[in-house]
């Protein structure tokens, strides 16, 4: 968990880092919609089950399937902080767009 949760800091802080380096006024409501829609993705390919193969001398090769609460917990939470975040950075872009036509 710790280490996904490094991961997801690495990544959050390398956007904001580069959303950072425009030239032009950042546009973090882009910057925070595209790293949410990143983790969120990469939370949709996690699998909330392990499978593992297993070799008996008598049938052969088989497939055990194992349930794992962890593996379930981090995909839940990767797909919330990813959904949470691409809500977010859509809030900051609309809030942008609404305050330039105002100016």
């Amino acid at each position: 968990m710790k280490k996904i949760s490094k991961t997801l800091a690495l990544i959050l802080l390398v956007g904001g880092l580069n959303a950072q380096q425009i030239k032009e006024e950042p546009n973090m409501g882009l910057a925070m919609s595209a790293a949410g829609m990143s983790v969120f993705t990469f939370g949709v390919t996690l699998k909330p089950t392990l499978v593992v193969q297993q070799y008996n001398p008598k049938y052969g090769s088989n497939y055990v399937r194992y349930d794992s609460a962890d593996r379930q917990k981090v995909k839940t939470t990767t797909l919330l902080f990813g959904a949470a975040f691409t809500v977010v950075g859509i809030y900051l872009q609309n809030k942008k767009r609404k305050n330039g036509k105002k100016g």
